[in-house]
């Protein structure tokens, strides 16, 4: 018979009426508690009940699983890591309303084997890697030449000119490996697109554009034969010509009338000073009148008429003679014919309106023609491009044509404008400044030498015209002495003489002796000895004078040689033109894109201008000349001279708007008409700028007064306006009418001439700062003279270094290459770090690592030798898929509205094949020329463009299977293997816990599923760590669960109560600890970052769908395994012959009861836990001051991935970013002040660079600039936007991209550049007066960010220095005002400003919803706080630890420490609960009793836990190994060894008393009994059977006999 150790407690009797009344509430609420999870057992224990909840929770498992086919993953960057709870969302959407978005980023950092990237094989390195990215194939270019030619000059076969760019065409433009892709248009047809369509590069404006059409002069070769010219004139012939048109003589005599009238209009064109296609198109309808249509339509009416005679008729009728006497007379007398006149002059009536139509329409179609080839470029608006290449062609056939006159000019222009300077008069005598320039020319190399310099003045004396005349003048008007001329040259000749000897002896004047020589040659020759003393007197002061004059003008002629030395290189060399054979620039040119913004190591050379487009490469190699050209003061003779601006740019432009205004009478502007206009123009100007419209009135009226009207109908019969004719046809409407076109067309044309000047001028300095002419090459550009060595390409950088950090170096010093761009006498600047339009850039953003020798320079000087630069960086940045002027780009390319979507596809698609071309790189693949033994093997490079990052946040969102498959395995082994008994195989639990395994990975599975119904994105935790979280979570309740079912089953007979007592047993606690983990990490979910949301709630789905499988699939389960039990049926197979001894539930049992329990409650283990825990307390307060608030990027990448060496050396040699001051008003004129004072508070930033200063890149400064010469001084409110207009046209250019505009009228979006010319006088043609300017972005760079705590402290800094600014700013017409500081930075690092924040809410509310439940779950005050003070000393433990651990707090560690509220709950919770309802003598007794009999499942929890997620080690994403497997194994470790060790050390001191409300299995309820209440010894047996339940040693000698079952045992 079995013995049973009752372990009763000795407790007095119970009063059973007293504890039923007396029973505390507490307790009563505990024993309810525990029976709902009874009452829940007894509905598994049915057999129908069990299947229900079985096909309930396979409904889920179907409905649930199918979400995996509507997830959706989320690798945005945006979306998942910016910081929700902050301002930033709003100051991201206001930049996204107006600028798409941050642009999508691209770069490449580059090393070589030696650590020196500052060589020209490095830097060759460099631009092979980026070459096929940003060079546009464009040789299809090489065919347009000029516009004429389309085979290769002949002249580019001389050696000479081998590097000319129409030479060199095919070398310059190709580009065979360039990047690119190809998408389906609005028609299907694939359309190319590549760098140039995707990246930020400011528009071209369209006066910038080259021209559609080709435009010609009348006398170009070619001219007739163009596209334009062709259709124009078929125009005209086609749709003016009326009936005349289809007339059989002029159909069969056209082509031979329009071949005279062209020839005659070049003929005109060519005689004439100015273009007048009008004036010459009359000569061309007389002259086809007269030889072709005249003669032909005569004989058409009389064939016997003879053709000379005719001419002659017509000769005299188209002068407007109708006299048919004369006219008969004129036939006769050039006819030899019998035939009289008067039959001539009949057919003369009879066709002279066909011969006049005929002749009106050859001419009219000629000049239409030839003005259309002219003038084009005014329709098109592509003005400055047409003529910035007109007159680079007159320019450069002038200089042709006069090199050596200009040149032999230049310094005598140098003297005379320093001559002038001095004090705004002329003092030299220019005869002598020649003099003495022709000396110094042949003395180059000595002229700092003294006595060049005196020779040289005496040759400025020797041909002085001054003071010598005006001296022979004083002696003959005040002495009344008649100079001898010859006896005068010849004193002055031996005065001279003398001089000169006295210098050379250190004497600077005359001695008296002196005097008398020259009075002496003055007198041998005239024999007058009085007039001798007066003439050598004067003679003397004269050369002395003169002397002193040559003195002050020495210096100024040896730097008038200087700059007539330099001045050789300054004009167009005959190799750009081919000898003069050629067009600097082509016909039609223009820019037709600008380069894309982007910063290399190249940009100090010139062959920076690898990417250039190729007609800004032509522009490269001329711009320079011209900017030499019209802006050098020497050259200003040459430039009137050449008079190219008046012929080429502006009169083509002038006839284009009168041809246009007088569309209805276009015979009226002709030469006669000429004068005229020019006073009509002259007084509107005079008069505009008071008042307009007085201005068109006095403008008609002066061209009234000499002006004549000329009809189309009669063109040689010109009506002067002040005749009585002319009166007459101006009281007409037709009068009125005509006046009014003149009078607009006199308003649009004034402006036109100083407007354009100026403009062009702007533009010729604007043009010339662009691209790379300036830099020097270091050696593969096709201009390079020869290689650079390493050394002089590190002393060209740190020149270059040595300019970013000194702000006073300008741009025009970086150009002239000295820091005097005017004398060139300054110290040299090599070069500079400089974007292709001449912006300043800081080095930092493209050089790495720099040695220097000795020491490492300061910020401000460099006194080192640069040695090494060991890392270069290249970067470029393409538009925001959102960016308007991207949206505009892309729809045009593929001439359809493309959605959002599209557009990301685009650049993803394009991004990917960069990828797989950088990878080939990369991977240093056989081809690529980084492989072994190629060009570039001892080079390494590292990328990384905008996919990469969601990319690699894709590859980890992806399951690994294998991992996921793996520890499922070995779980479920563990689990296994911990479940099983060997020995009393009955009681073994194999089948259940691999069963209860698999539920909880199919209720995760369906949880994750349920998830993607919800519209939760798929994020790398989602696959890869919370599986193994929930698992491990999951199967810690289960093995909770299974330790109460076995120990029921060893105690309990039915079925049915075991599972009631199991469920009494931990129903609570598994609850208690899923609901406590679900609130965890549903707190942790309002972390405002979406990349944590999405982990939160996918766990919180996890557990609460592995609780409710563990009711709906485990309960049941367990109500089968209990009736296997009862059956005796084995759980496995025999494995050895079972023991009849005592049975022992387990080694860990009797270990943490008899051992640990008995060890921990020793009064000296006690202290010392509590020594050790206050310990642990202080060092993790200690390092929790050491904690890094960050996420660096190089942690979230895959070991071994490209993204992750780029990251690497990105954060450790590269410091410097860029950001945006970004403003929103709808009052920019009045907001300029508090935009200055932002700008001039963020550069006080500690941080923000001013190499360059802000003010030198920033928009507002730069229109400030243009305007007033003044960087901070504020435009007047009402001339800010004619100022913005002004500005846009010209150095505004750039800054396109940074401005966002609306038309005010119905504030849709257009482009800023729409103003310009708006606030001309007159406007110009469709400029629009509405533009509002209403959101800009202005540039700046913050350096020194390498360390975490940098980035938090710069985007602290920057905020609030450009808040404070604003906050003051007041403005009722601008309530919307805003202006704030966006970058990277702050989109990604403003999480972490924020980290302190989120940790202590969310762990405090953690906290306070962990005491909340355990009060309500425990029904103890006592253990709600013990419990609590646990948890946070694990946080607090787990917090210190993270610096040891290598770990930083942000988002995903806030949301673990969360993890490790849920860890310390579940590894406490348990104990406190048992040691709540424990039974014992004393506290220290009922720990024992607790930790026997909770030890187990912890110690198997613990390990499960960590199995569950040993396998996200092996994760290939090193972020998630450190984050989701090192920090949850050491929250894990500690949770376990707090709830195990601390906690009962706790409980033994503070806990409360036991909680006699226990569930008692076999006691009756009052609706099972038979109506009668239980007994009070019932009560007492009750409490019998409890001490019983709690028992940890039972005898089951009869309960393993083959013969008896489990319930006769009990039954005994």
């Amino acid at each position: 018979m079995a013995k049973f150790s009752w372990g009763i407690r000795s407790e007095p009797s119970l009063d059973c009426s007293v504890a039923a009344v007396g029973m505390p509430l507490l307790k009563r609420l505990f024993k309810h508690t525990e029976h709902a999870f009874v009452a829940y057992a007894r509905k598994a224990s049915q057999k129908r009940n069990a299947l229900i909840f079985s096909v309930v929770g396979m409904l889920l498992v179907v409905i649930f699983l199918p979400g995996f086919a509507v997830l959706e993953r989320e690798s945005n960057i945006d979306n998942l890591y910016m910081h929700r709870g902050s301002r930033l969302p709003g100051e991201y959407g206001v930049f996204q309303r107006h600028f798409g978005g941050l642009s999508r980023v691209q770069a490449t950092i580059h090393e070589s084997a030696s650590k020196q990237t500052a060589s020209k094989e490095a830097l060759d390195a460099i631009l092979a890697t980026i070459t096929p990215l940003y060079k546009e194939d464009e040789a299809d270019l090489c065919r347009f030449y000029d516009g004429i030619l389309t085979e290769r000059p002949s002249q580019c076969e001389i050696p000479e000119y081998s590097n000319n760019i129409y030479c060199n065409c095919e070398t310059i433009a190709s580009n065979p490996k360039q990047v690119s892709i190809f998408w389906k248009d609005n028609e299907g047809e694939n359309q190319r697109i590549s760098q140039k369509d995707l990246c930020e590069s400011p528009p071209v404006p369209t006066v910038f554009r080259n021209a559609e059409l080709l435009t010609f002069k009348p006398t170009d070769a070619g001219v007739t034969s163009s596209p334009v010219f062709i259709q124009y004139q078929s125009l005209v012939l086609n749709f003016l010509g009326g009936s005349i048109r289809r007339n059989p003589i002029f159909l069969e005599f056209r082509n031979n009338a329009l071949s005279l009238c062209q020839s005659t209009i070049i003929e005109q064109e060519e005689m004439r000073a100015f273009e007048d296609i009008t004036a010459s198109a009359m000569e061309c309808f007389r002259r086809v009148s007269i030889d072709i249509f005249g003669p032909r339509f005569g004989k058409s009416e009389n064939s016997s008429l003879e053709e000379v005679g005719l001419r002659a008729l017509w000769a005299v009728a188209i002068t407007g003679n109708t006299n048919g006497t004369q006219l008969a007379q004129a036939y006769n007398n050039a006819s030899i014919s019998t035939i009289d006149g008067s039959s001539a002059v009949i057919a003369w009536e009879a066709s002279r309106q066909l011969v006049q139509s005929a002749s009106f329409l050859t001419a009219q179609a000629s000049a239409a023609g030839f003005g259309a080839a002219r003038a084009q470029f005014a329709s098109e608006g592509t003005i400055m491009s047409y003529g910035y290449a007109e007159v680079a062609q007159c320019v450069s056939k002038y200089v042709h044509q006069n090199r050596k006159a200009i040149l032999r000019n230049v310094a005598p222009n140098v003297v005379g404008l320093i001559d002038l300077e001095r004090d705004g008069t002329v003092d030299w005598d220019m005869q002598g400044i020649l003099a003495g320039i022709s000396y110094l020319k042949f003395q180059m190399q000595e002229l700092q030498n003294q006595s060049i310099q005196f020779n040289a003045i005496f040759a400025y004396i020797s041909k002085s015209v001054e003071p010598f005349n005006s001296t022979i003048v004083q002696l003959e008007q005040m002495n009344q002495i008649i100079v001898n001329r010859t006896a005068f040259a010849s004193a002055r000749t031996i005065a001279e003489e003398i001089l000169q000897a006295n210098v050379a002896l250190g004497n600077f004047g005359f001695f008296v002796g002196d005097h008398l020589v020259v009075a002496q040659t003055y007198q041998n020759i005239t024999g007058n000895v009085t007039e001798a003393s007066f003439v050598a007197s004067s003679i003397v002061n004269a050369v002395n004078n003169s002397f002193f004059q040559g003195q002050d003008a020495i210096h100024a002629m040896i730097q008038g040689v200087k700059t007539a030395q330099v001045a050789v290189k300054q004009l167009i060399p005959e190799e750009l033109t081919l000898n003069g054979t050629i067009r600097p620039l082509p016909r039609g040119w223009g820019i037709d894109r600008f380069p894309c913004s982007r910063t290399t190591g190249l940009d100090p050379f010139r062959e920076g201008d690898f990417d250039l487009p190729y007609r800004m490469k032509m522009l490269d190699r001329v711009s320079i000349y011209m900017n030499y050209f019209f802006t050098l003061p020497y050259f200003s003779d040459a430039v009137k001279d050449a008079n190219c601006l008046d012929p080429h740019l502006i009169t083509p432009l002038r006839n284009g708007i009168y041809l246009e205004a007088l569309q209805s009478y276009p015979a009226v502007y002709q030469g006669i008409n000429f004068p005229s206009f020019r006073k009509a123009e002259e007084m509107y100007m005079m008069m505009a700028e008071n008042d307009q419209q007085q201005a068109i009135k006095a403008a008609k009226a002066e061209f009234i007064t000499d002006g004549y009207f000329i009809s189309a109908d009669n063109p040689f019969a010109p009506i002067k306006l002040t005749s009585i004719d002319g009166q007459a046809f101006l009281n007409t409407s037709a009068g009125y009418r005509f006046v009014s076109q003149v009078g607009s067309a006199v308003a649009s044309a004034a402006p036109t001439a100083s407007l354009i000047v100026l403009q062009f001028t702007e533009v010729v300095k604007a043009l010339a700062s662009f691209g790379f002419w300036y830099r020097p090459a270091y050696g593969t550009h096709p201009l390079a003279n020869s290689a650079l060595s390493t050394e002089e390409i590190l002393a060209i950088y740190q020149s270059a270094i040595e300019a970013s950090q000194v702000n006073d170096i300008s741009i025009a010093e970086c150009i002239s290459h000295n820091t005097d761009p005017v004398d060139m006498t300054g110290r040299p600047v090599l070069s500079c770090f400089l974007a292709w339009s001449g912006t300043k850039l800081p080095h930092e953003l493209t050089l790495g690592r720099l040695i220097f020798s000795n020491t490492i320079p300061s910020s401000r000087e460099t006194t080192a030798r640069l040695l090494r630069v060991e890392s270069q960086r290249t970067g470029g940045s393409n538009y925001h898929s959102d960016h308007q002027v991207f949206r505009e780009k892309i729809n045009s390319i593929l001439n359809k509205e493309v959605s959002r979507n599209e557009r990301e596809r685009i650049h993803r698609k394009f991004e990917s094949a960069a990828i797989e071309q950088f990878t080939r790189m990369w991977k240093k693949e056989i081809g690529s020329g980084f492989a072994p033994s190629e060009e570039f093997a001892d080079h390494d490079l590292f990328f990384t463009l905008e996919r990469s990052i969601p990319d690699m946040v894709d590859d980890a969102t992806d399951p690994e299977v294998g991992l996921l498959i793996g520890g499922l395995i070995c779980l479920m082994a563990y689990v296994c293997i911990v479940s099983a008994n060997f020995t009393h195989v009955v009681y073994s639990q194999v089948r259940i816990a691999c069963l209860g395994v698999i539920v909880i990975a199919t209720a995760t599975a369906a949880s994750l599923g349920l998830s993607a119904f919800m519209g939760v994105k798929f994020i790398p935790t989602s696959g890869n760590v919370v599986p193994f979280l929930a698992l491990g979570i999951g199967v810690d309740d289960l093995l909770v669960l299974l330790a109460a079912f076995r120990k029921a089953a060893v105690s309990i007979d039915s079925p049915q109560i075991i599972l009631e007592s199991a469920l009494a047993d931990a129903g609570p606690s598994i609850t208690f600890t899923s609901l406590t983990n679900a609130l965890a990490f549903l707190i942790a979910s309002t972390t405002p970052v979406h990349v944590v949301q999405h982990f939160c709630f996918q766990m919180v789905l996890s557990i609460v769908m592995n609780y409710i499988f563990l009711m709906l699939f485990v309960v049941p389960l367990l109500y089968w395994n209990a009736i296997r039990i009862s059956e005796a049926k084995p759980d496995i197979p025999k494995v050895c012959s079972q023991s009849t001894k005592k049975f022992s539930i387990g080694y860990f049992d009797s270990f943490f009861q008899k051992h640990l329990g008995t060890l921990l409650m020793s009064d000296y283990v006690r202290g010392l836990v509590i020594v050790v825990f206050s310990l642990s307390v202080a060092l993790s307060i200690w390092q929790a001051f050491e904690v890094e608030r960050a996420v660096l990027f190089s942690e979230v990448a895959a070991k071994g991935s490209y993204q992750f060496g780029f990251a690497i050396r990105l954060e450790s040699d590269f410091t410097m970013y860029n950001g945006y001051l970004v403003t929103d008003s709808e009052d920019f004129p009045s907001a300029q002040n508090v935009i200055l004072e932002s700008t001039q508070a963020l550069q006080n930033v500690s941080g923000v660079t001013d190499s360059p200063p802000i003010e030198i890149i920033f928009w507002l400064n730069s229109l400030l600039l243009t305007e007033s010469t003044s960087l901070n001084d504020p435009v007047p409110v009402e001339n800010f936007y004619p100022a913005f207009s002004n500005w846009l046209a010209a150095a505004g250019i750039t800054f396109l991209p940074d401005l966002s505009c609306i038309d005010s009228r119905d504030r849709t979006t257009v482009s800023c550049y729409d103003i310009v010319g708006a606030f001309s006088t007159p406007p110009m043609p469709g400029a629009n007066q509405h533009v509002k300017l209403v959101a800009s972005r202005g540039m700046f760079y913050m350096h020194g960010l390498q360390h975490p705590s940098d980035f938090v402290t710069i985007i602290t800094a920057t905020r609030n220095s450009v808040d404070r600014i604003s906050k003051q700013y007041s403005n009722r017409d601008d309530p919307g005002f805003r202006t704030f500081v966006f970058s990277y930075v702050h989109l990604f690092w403003e999480q972490f400003v924020h980290s302190y924040t989120d940790l202590f809410t969310i762990v405090g509310f953690c906290l306070l919803g962990i005491f909340i439940a355990t009060f309500l779950f425990q029904f103890s005050l006592i253990i709600s706080c013990v419990l609590c003070i646990v948890v946070f000393t694990v946080i607090l433990q787990i917090y210190g630890l993270m610096p040891a651990m290598g770990l930083t707090l942000n988002a995903f560690s806030t949301v673990n420490l969360c993890f490790a509220v849920a860890m310390a709950v579940e590894f406490s919770a348990h104990v406190a609960h048992h040691f709540l309802i424990q039974a014992g003598d004393s506290r220290k007794d009922r720990i024992q009793k607790t930790l026997g009999f909770i030890g187990k499942p912890l110690f198997n929890g613990a390990a499960s836990s960590i199995l569950a997620i040993l396998f996200v080690a092996g994760s290939r994403t090193a972020f998630i190994r450190d984050y989701y497997f090192f920090m949850f194994f050491v929250i894990i470790i500690a949770s376990f060894l707090n709830g195990t060790i601390l906690l009962p050390v706790f409980l033994s001191f503070f806990g409360p008393p036991t909680l006699d409300a226990h569930y008692n299995a076999n006691e009756k309820k009052p609706d099972e009994s038979d109506g009668k209440n239980s007994s009070c010894d019932e009560r007492f047996a009750a409490k019998i059977d409890f001490s019983m339940r709690n028992s940890t040693s039972i005898e089951l000698d009869d309960l393993i006999s083959r013969d008896k079952k489990p319930e006769q045992i009990t039954s005994s």
